[in-house]
C-alpha cells in the first residue's frame, strides 16, 4: 500500500470536492443535507428498515484495501440506519473507483445514476485509510465539511492570507438557506473537519481554533464522532443511532449541554480573492480576463439548470464568462445555487 494521500491538498483548487475536478460534473452541498432533501438515499429500504445505498467496486483494490472499504461501510451501518449493499440493477448507485493521480473525492448526496467515489490506491499513494474512506462515504450520504458551517467564525479563524487564491473556495462559508447543522454544536473532532494546515502555504496554517487546545486536534480524527453519526441519524430519521434508541431533541440537548462554546474575537476581514485563477488547460489569469473553469457545469448554468445560479459566489468564479454574459443579457439569473451537492476529504 502506498503513502497516505493528503486529501487536503491534492489538486490545485480541487480538494475533495468533485465539482472542481475537470473530469467530473456536479454541484456542491454544505454541512448537511436538509432532512427533506431529494438528494438523500431514501428510495430503497430493506425489511429491517435500513435505507440502502447500492454500490459497486469497479476499481482494482487488494484484499486489505477492500476490507478497509467494507469495514467503513459496516461502521456506518452499525451506527445509523443506512446500509451499503452490492448493487443489483438499481438506477442510483455508488461506484467506488481507483484511478491513478485522481486522489480522493466524491459527490455530496445522491445524484441520479452513477455516483462516483474516487479512492486512489497504488504502490505510491493511497486514499484507502479508515478515516478517509468513512469521510468520503459520509459525503455521499449527505455530509459536508465542518469548517464551512455558517457559524464557523465562532470556532475557527481562517487565515486566507496563508491560502493560495485557487484554494480559497475550499473555505467558503455557507448561508443558513443552503445548509443545516440540525442544532448540533461545532465539532473540532469531526471526521469532516480539515486539518490546521489544509491547503496552506508551507510552514503556515490555514485555520486557527478559537480554543487553543483543539489546534492539533482538527483534521486528525481516526473515526467519525458522535456528532457526525448524529447528523446522519437526524437527516434520515433513524429510530436507532449508535446502538441506542434515538431521539433528536435529547441527543442535540446532550451535546449542547456538554459543549462549552468558546468566545470568538472579532472576525478578520477577508482579503479579496483576485491574484491567480487556475483555468482549463492549466493556464493562469490575474482576473482581468474572465474564464469558464469547468465547461460542463457552465453549460448547465447557461441552460437554467435547477441547481446552479450565478448568484452563488462559487458559481460566479467557476463560470465567470458565462455569468458575465448572462448578467449582460438577462439580469434575473436562473436556478438555485451551485452550493448544492459535492464533496471530498
Amino acid at each position: 500500500m502506498g503513502q497516505r494521500i493528503d486529501i487536503f491538498s491534492q489538486k490545485a483548487g480541487a480538494g475533495d470536492i468533485a465539482q472542481l475536478h475537470a473530469t467530473d460534473n456536479g454541484n456542491v452541498m454544505m454541512n448537511a443535507l436538509p432532512r427533506d432533501s431529494r438528494n438523500r438515499w431514501v428510495n430503497v429500504r430493506d425489511q429491517d428498515g435500513y435505507y440502502v445505498i447500492p454500490y459497486q467496486i469497479t476499481g482494482q483494490f487488494d484484499s486489505e484495501e477492500k476490507s478497509i472499504i467494507v469495514g467503513a461501510m459496516q461502521r456506518i451501518a452499525n451506527n445509523t440506519c443506512i446500509k451499503f449493499k452490492p448493487a443489483s440493477g438499481e438506477r442510483d448507485y455508488v461506484e467506488i473507483q481507483n484511478k491513478q493521480n485522481e486522489g480522493c473525492y466524491t459527490i455530496v448526496g445522491r445524484q441520479p445514476g452513477r455516483n462516483v467515489v474516487m479512492l486512489e490506491a497504488n504502490d505510491m499513494a493511497t486514499c484507502v485509510e479508515p478515516d478517509i474512506v468513512i469521510h468520503e462515504l459520509f459525503h455521499s450520504i449527505g455530509l459536508w465539511h465542518e469548517h464551512m458551517r455558517t457559524d464557523r467564525d465562532q470556532f475557527i479563524r481562517v487565515h486566507f492570507e496563508n491560502i493560495p487564491s485557487y484554494y480559497q473556495s475550499q473555505f467558503e462559508k455557507v448561508t443558513p438557506e443552503e445548509t443545516t447543522s440540525y442544532g448540533i454544536p461545532y465539532d473540532y473532532r469531526s471526521v469532516m473537519h480539515y486539518a490546521e494546515d489544509a491547503f496552506a502555504r508551507p510552514s503556515t496554517i490555514s485555520m486557527e481554533t478559537m480554543d487553543p487546545k483543539f489546534q492539533k486536534v482538527i483534521g486528525k480524527a481516526p473515526d467519525a464522532s458522535a456528532s457526525d453519526y448524529g447528523k446522519v441519524c437526524i437527516m434520515y430519521g433513524c429510530g436507532q443511532c449508535m446502538g441506542k434508541p434515538f431521539d433528536e431533541k435529547t441527543f442535540v440537548s446532550s451535546l449542547n449541554g456538554v459543549s462549552a462554546l468558546p468566545t470568538a474575537p472579532p472576525v478578520p476581514t477577508r482579503p479579496p480573492i483576485v491574484p491567480q485563477i487556475i483555468v482549463e488547460g492549466g493556464g493562469v489569469t490575474d482576473g482581468s480576463d474572465c474564464f469558464d473553469l469547468l465547461s460542463p457545469i457552465c453549460s448547465m448554468v447557461s441552460s437554467g439548470n435547477f441547481f446552479f445560479s450565478c448568484s452563488s459566489s462559487l458559481t460566479s468564479r467557476i463560470c465567470c464568462r458565462t455569468c458575465r454574459n448572462m448578467a449582460t443579457n438577462d439580469s434575473n439569473g436562473r436556478g438555485s445555487s451551485l452550493l448544492g451537492l459535492f464533496g471530498r476529504l
